[in-house]
């Protein structure tokens, strides 16, 4: 019998997530437009998690890969945004606002599918990592959606189960990554943000303060186990 059979598949266009120009464009002359296409994504991620959820629904193969393309740019473009300047428009609230629920959203969706089903190259395995492990530090633990180092490893090691029993649970992305960052480390491009996420990731990042008068301090990790770990893996 086929395991699809009875299941409605959605055929949904998937906007692509547009480059910095084109962003920094919007933002400065029109941040209204930004603002709505930014809720247009999350409404999307809404509903993208209820269909991987459902038993019932499936994306048909061309949304599936406008989506897989979503991802990988939505990733490359928000892990490079700490190293660009955008105009004034940026500051807008509502934009700040919506673009942290869209990450979230994001973020809930990889790990209900998990990193290995969403094809994830190393690179784009690469700018998950950073732009979810400094969201971690930032992130409010409490929220629905919490985003937590211990995720992220767990995403990246294979540890973390996906909701949706997919037979590719538990399959490690870590040589993946670490064969991504010596071609990234031998091109000469890995910069200082790639050395400040991959010591966030492994337990050893230091930031400052205005409490500690600026001065380094360590990130508190409270799994230590899973970070050890992590590290004992990631040789």
């Amino acid at each position: 019998m086929n395991g699809d059979q009875g299941v409605i598949f959605r055929d949904i266009p998937i906007v692509a997530y547009p480059p910095f120009k084109l962003r920094s464009s919007l933002i400065d002359k029109d941040p209204v437009i930004w603002v709505h296409l930014i809720e247009y994504y999350i409404t999307l991620f809404q509903k993208l998690i209820d269909i991987y959820a459902s038993r019932d629904e499936k994306l048909s193969v061309k949304s599936q890969q406008q989506l897989f393309e979503f991802l990988k740019t939505y990733l490359g473009e928000t892990a490079e945004e700490s190293i660009k300047i955008f105009s004034l428009g940026s500051i807008n609230p509502d934009i700040i606002s919506n673009s942290k629920i869209l990450k979230l959203y994001v973020f809930e969706f990889v790990k209900r599918v998990n990193l290995i089903n969403l094809q994830f190259n190393g690179e784009t395995i690469w700018n998950f990592v950073k732009v979810y492990s400094k969201l971690s530090v930032l992130n409010d633990k409490k929220k629905s959606f919490p985003v937590t180092l211990e995720l992220v490893r767990k995403l990246v090691d294979g540890s973390l189960k996906s909701k949706l029993n997919y037979n590719s649970d538990n399959i490690s992305l870590i040589t993946t990554l670490q064969k991504y960052l010596e071609n990234l480390i031998g091109s000469g491009k890995f910069n200082k943000f790639d050395l400040e996420t991959l010591s966030l990731l492994l337990g050893q990042y230091v930031h400052n303060t205005k409490e500690n008068n600026h001065k380094p301090v360590i990130v508190n990790n409270k799994n230590n186990n899973n970070r050890k770990n992590f590290n004992e893996v990631f040789k």
